[in-house]
């Protein structure tokens, strides 16, 4: 049986980024202590000091040896793409969206999906590709795997009635991820599908979607035509980025 992957160290996370994202710890605010997070989640001192310098890591907070810990101040303005469906994209538009499934179906995770996913070889994922139009003209084609155990009523989901951002959004309280961005010169079978010319680029967004605790939940490969689609952002400061140095909080 597979082991849950929600630790100790994942609730700790999950706690301390619900107060930062959810504001109720505002930058600069000290956090609790190591001492006082030990006694709150009944754990050892080393996991609840991993816990901490994972996110201080990345940017979430700051340590000051003998002073304690405290809520990263923002320290740059960075480019934030902000999570989006692309249902949402074209109605915002004024366009009508429709979804095709060319696949859908629960397998075996290869070795490389496994790896991504954190979860033995051979686990189940739900993986569904999707043919999305605007206005009847093929606009993305969505690539996606997602584990069912940490998305419980996902397998029955009609993606072509809802879509699995909607869903996860709906399920999943302060997702977090990362999204690369790249351009590709697509196989056939890309190009027949959305109607690309023979030289031209596509736009491929691989995002991936991970729940408070870290666990990865969904990995989705978007492929745009390159001449029909525009990735824009905003400017805006981060929570916080990049290291501090790690120290004792006591």
């Amino acid at each position: 049986m597979r082991e849950p992957t929600s630790s100790l160290q994942g609730e700790i996370r999950a706690f301390v980024l619900e107060k930062i994202v959810g504001g109720e710890w505002a930058p600069g605010a000290r956090v609790p202590s190591e001492t006082e997070l030990v006694a709150r989640f009944g754990t050892s001192r080393m996991t609840v000091h991993h816990a901490l310098k994972a996110l201080t890591a990345e940017g979430y907070l700051r340590r000051v040896k003998g002073l304690g810990t405290f809520v990263a101040p923002p320290r740059a303005h960075v480019l934030h793409a902000r999570l989006t469906d692309v249902a949402d994209e074209i109605t915002e538009r004024g366009g009508r969206h429709r979804t095709e499934v060319l696949d859908h179906d629960v397998r075996c995770a290869s070795s490389t999906e496994a790896a991504l996913f954190q979860l033995p070889p051979g686990e189940r994922l739900l993986h569904a590709r999707l043919l999305h139009f605007e206005n009847d003209t093929p606009l993305q084609i969505e690539d996606r795997l997602i584990d069912p155990a940490r998305v419980p009523g996902v397998e029955d989901l009609d993606p072509a009635a809802e879509s699995y951002f909607a869903f996860l959004m709906g399920k999943v309280p302060y997702p977090a991820g990362r999204a690369v961005v790249r351009a590709v010169m697509p196989p056939m079978e890309t190009r027949f599908l959305l109607r690309m010319g023979p030289e031209e680029p596509a736009l491929e967004v691989e995002r991936v979607t991970r729940a408070p605790d870290g666990a990865v939940l969904t990995v989705a490969r978007l492929t745009y035509p390159g001449t029909r689609y525009v990735l824009s952002g905003e400017i805006a400061p981060p929570i916080g980025r990049g290291p501090d140095p790690v120290g004792d909080d006591e």
